[in-house]
């Protein structure tokens, strides 16, 4: 059984599926542990990932991952922290979340 901290660094963990090889390899870890949240690639090409469920509770975050550089970084904050939500790419360009929890839902 994983003990606390070994868990949270798993949650961090990125990997690169390779359709090339058949291979997974890890990617640079993301900046804040997380799940049950969404993902979604953007007309940039760039990855956001939105909300979750962290060590802190419900997150009001979101970071970006760049394929070009292979880093994450920090982006805005959500009004209202929640997991479990879907993610919707708009033809604008803007993301629609909607859904989801958060204590007190």
């Amino acid at each position: 059984m994983m003990d606390q901290a070994a868990e949270v660094a798993q949650a961090r963990i990125s990997q690169l599926f390779d359709p090339t090889t058949n291979q997974w390899k890890n990617a640079e870890k993301m900046s804040e542990e997380r799940s049950s949240h969404t993902l979604i690639a953007l007309k940039s090409g760039k990855i956001l990932a939105i909300g979750g469920y962290g060590y802190t509770g419900y997150l009001d975050t979101s970071e970006l991952y760049d394929s070009t550089t292979g880093q994450w970084s920090s982006s805005t904050k959500l009004s209202t922290p929640r997991s479990s939500h879907t993610a919707t790419l708009l033809n604008s360009g803007q993301v629609l979340i909607a859904g989801g929890e958060h204590q007190g839902f």
